[in-house]
């Protein structure tokens, strides 16, 4: 073991998944093991919450280790990231979608499969109770597996001080006939305009391998800065190759998946634009509804709108 590990449990409210981790870890007694736990979306202030809460604190008495529960979820930040970064477990997929979008999140990330209470088979309110037990038997052998191998520990650590060349990922680039129809489709979905210009010159074309060239280019940018999509319309030399009736299996397909508020108004207001779904509006169990559609010119996009129901541990 290490001198010193610093362990950071992350599901959404902060009032069940997280709260039996960080709790459990610390009933271990570990030598040089310090652990808290954050909420993506902690709401305190609802009595639903405090509510749900007090279930956890029942099932951690149960197995007598309530008294190691801290008294208040706490909501993830960028300083408690910081802070405690040595590894970062967060609890399923859903929760580092949402983690990404408040704070950015280490190397060191563990991403396990907890199904929270509201989400996939753990949707009946009558079996809550059953439910938290399963959870915490889950969770319980997570954190056992975890601090009985010492090779994922150094792994996960190891990633954390291992130099890397890569900063981020700056966009994505799409080729098109007409800009100004292209960029008009993005500007209602909801992505701004951040530049528009020409590049060109030989200097350009050994980027490229296509020798001297001229491109007109748009630069997208989501509401959050973090996304851009590059649009580009090739002056010179012309384009040679044309994919974009390809089908989402054929090799070297290309979409961008976008997060929105209302997928059917965003459907609509896409449509009027002359965008088509390619199947259909699809329930992914409690978390998810999404689509593919075609823009102009024939662009493929996904778009996913996450449910409100169950937002928060429960």
């Amino acid at each position: 073991m290490m001198e010193a590990m610093n362990v950071h449990f992350i599901c959404r409210g902060n009032v069940l998944r997280s709260l039996i981790a960080e709790t459990y870890l610390k009933s271990l007694n570990i030598k040089d093991v310090e652990v808290i736990s954050s909420g993506t979306n902690v709401n305190w202030n609802d009595p639903q919450e405090r509510k749900y809460f007090a279930h956890t604190l029942a099932v951690l008495d149960r197995h007598g280790i309530k008294s190691f529960a801290k008294s208040i979820p706490e909501q993830l930040t960028q300083a408690r990231i910081d802070a405690n970064h040595d590894i970062v477990v967060l609890m399923n997929q859903r929760v580092v979608d949402e983690a990404s979008r408040i704070v950015e999140l280490p190397k060191n990330t563990l991403s396990w499969a907890i199904i929270d209470i509201g989400e996939g088979h753990r949707t009946d309110a009558k079996g809550r109770e059953s439910y938290e037990e399963e959870i915490y038997q889950e969770i319980t052998r997570k954190v056992d597996s975890l601090f009985s191998d010492q090779s994922i520990i150094d792994k996960v650590v190891d990633m954390d001080s291992r130099q890397s060349n890569l900063k981020r990922m700056d966009n994505v680039g799409i080729v098109v006939e007409s800009l100004d129809e292209v960029v008009s489709f993005f500007e209602e979905l909801g992505l701004q305009l951040e530049g528009k210009g020409i590049v060109e010159g030989e200097w350009a074309g050994r980027v490229t391998g296509l020798g001297d060239q001229s491109v007109e280019v748009a630069m997208m940018v989501t509401p959050d800065g973090h996304s851009r999509l590059e649009l580009s319309r090739f002056l010179t030399p012309p384009v040679v190759a044309d994919h974009r009736n390809a089908p989402v299996n054929a090799l070297g397909y290309l979409r961008s998946m976008f997060t929105v508020e209302d997928i059917d108004d965003t459907v609509a207001r896409l449509q009027k634009h002359g965008a088509e779904l390619v199947g259909e509006i699809v329930q992914y169990e409690d978390v998810y509804r999404l689509c593919y559609i075609r823009g102009p010119e024939q662009i493929l996009i996904g778009l996913a709108e996450e449910l409100k129901a169950g937002t928060t541990d429960k």
